[in-house]
């Protein structure tokens, strides 16, 4: 087989394409520990999913699409991420994290 040379972009184009989105959400320092762990108990229960507490919690799919809730380090927030290949569900994710994020929030207080 002959052995030829890509350019950077080649490559690159074969690399399956991946949409991630962030966000904050003001929390207070004192409430981030009660948040995450009301929000490992929403969500532990959820079928099909994988979840790891290792930073936050991140909520993992079969199709490996994720969502991640954590506690930010430098400013009293929550840091809520979402990552797909498909790009609504990408949002979807996110608008799920952030919205049980909240309501983790007002159930910790």
């Amino acid at each position: 087989m002959k052995q030829g040379h890509r350019s950077l972009e080649e490559l690159q184009a074969e690399l399956p394409k991946f949409h991630r989105f962030k966000t904050a959400i003001p929390c207070t320092d004192e409430l981030k520990e009660r948040v995450l762990r009301f929000a490992l108990e929403e969500w532990k229960e959820a079928k099909d999913v994988d979840i790891s507490t290792v930073d936050g919690v991140k909520v993992t799919y079969p199709n490996t699409s994720w969502f991640l809730v954590r506690a930010s380090g430098t400013e009293p927030a929550l840091r809520c991420y979402s990552e797909s290949r498909n790009l609504e569900e990408a949002h979807k994710l996110l608008d799920i994290v952030t919205e049980l994020a909240r309501k983790a929030i007002v159930e910790a207080r």
